[in-house]
């Protein structure tokens, strides 16, 4: 399929479609470059192939060596949403819009990413918050712009990073947005952090980076 569009910024467009429709099993292909750093290597660029919404918690996925994060860069925000097990962070989802570029992580050598019919989704597909049980957001807001870091209470989870419960932190490409993100045990920033420790008592550190100076507030909600 050949989408066409004049307009690059963000928002509200529209696009010419023209091609043949893409049905049945789908083979996106993916890579990874091992690097030595885990939760640095292995972010592939990729696209919705079908005329639709699809759902990353859909059963009908393969995914050989690739993490369960999704993320979307939204060019209003100027942040990348992200999504993990019924986690978000700034409005994240699970559900992945019609002709949306979508990140993913691979973590192994000959990773596979495949998807079935049964993926699509009837929802439109907005990327959006998700509630989420025994979770902790703190956002950094500067002027219009904000940035979350998740923290999420799991008794069976583990204190070290994992791509399966944890996200690795995107920093925004954007001059004016600031970032925050977690530190796990080994250094790793997060934008979604899993960890068993006890709430009462966990000391987490956080990377903020400020686009520029100025009053800058921290609020949270959760828990």
């Amino acid at each position: 399929i050949k989408m066409t569009s004049t307009i690059a910024n963000a928002g509200f467009f529209n696009l010419d479609v023209t091609g043949s429709i893409v049905q049945g099993n789908f083979s996106i292909p993916v890579t990874y470059t091992n690097n030595g750093v885990p939760s640095a290597d292995g972010f592939n660029l990729i696209g919705n192939p079908y005329p639709c919404a699809i759902d990353w918690n859909a059963a009908g996925w393969t995914k050989t060596n690739v993490a369960n994060t999704v993320y979307v860069y939204n060019g209003n925000t100027g942040q990348y949403a992200t999504y993990i097990n019924g986690v978000s962070g700034n409005g994240g989802s699970n559900i992945i819009p019609l002709s949306q570029g979508f990140y993913v992580i691979t973590n192994g050598a000959a990773p596979v990413l495949s998807i079935t019919e049964s993926c699509k989704s009837t929802s439109q597909g907005v990327f959006r918050s998700e509630a989420d049980a025994k979770a902790l957001r703190l956002t950094l807001e500067s002027d219009t712009y904000s940035d979350e870091a998740v923290f999420v209470l799991n008794q069976t989870a583990s204190n070290d990073f994992n791509f399966n419960e944890d996200a690795p932190k995107m920093r925004t490409v954007s001059e004016e947005a600031p970032t925050l993100a977690a530190i796990a045990t080994m250094g790793e920033e997060l934008a979604i952090y899993t960890s068993n420790r006890n709430e009462n008592t966990t000391i987490i550190p956080l990377v903020v980076k400020a686009a520029h100076t100025g009053i800058h507030h921290f609020t949270h909600r959760g828990l």
